[in-house]
C-alpha cells in the first residue's frame, strides 16, 4: 500500500510538473505575441509619422511662404478669434453704455468707427 501511495504522489507530482511547464511556456508565448503586436503598431505609428512629415516637407514654395508669414503676424485663425472676441467686448460695452446714456444712438456706433 505504502509502495502504491509512493507512485501516486510521483505521478501527480511528475503531471503538477509538466502543468507548470506547460504554464510557463504558454505564458511565454502570449508574452511574444504580445511584444510582436506592439511592434507592428509600433512600426505602423512611425510609418503613419513619416508619411505626414514627408506630406509636410511636399509644400509648394507659395505655402511655405503663406506659413511663415501666418507665423510672423500671429496666424490667421489667431488674428480672426482676437476680432471675434473684440466684437463681442464691444456689443457689451454698447448695451451697457446704452443703458447708461439714453441720449446717444449706440446703435449708429460701429468698432470701426469707434
Amino acid at each position: 500500500m505504502n509502495n502504491k501511495l509512493e507512485h501516486n504522489f510521483s505521478l501527480v507530482h511528475y503531471w503538477t510538473q509538466k502543468c507548470v511547464g506547460a504554464e510557463q511556456k504558454l505564458a511565454y508565448l502570449t508574452r511574444q505575441v504580445n511584444k510582436a503586436r506592439y511592434r507592428k503598431e509600433k512600426q505602423r505609428i512611425h510609418a503613419q509619422r513619416r508619411k505626414h512629415t514627408a506630406k509636410d516637407l511636399h509644400m509648394t514654395e507659395e505655402d511655405a511662404t503663406y506659413e511663415s508669414l501666418s507665423i510672423h503676424k500671429g496666424g490667421d485663425n489667431q488674428g480672426q478669434a482676437m476680432s471675434v472676441v473684440f466684437n463681442q467686448g464691444f456689443e457689451k460695452f454698447r448695451r451697457f453704455a446704452a443703458d447708461v446714456h439714453k441720449d446717444i444712438n449706440w446703435d449708429a456706433i460701429t468698432p470701426s468707427t469707434a
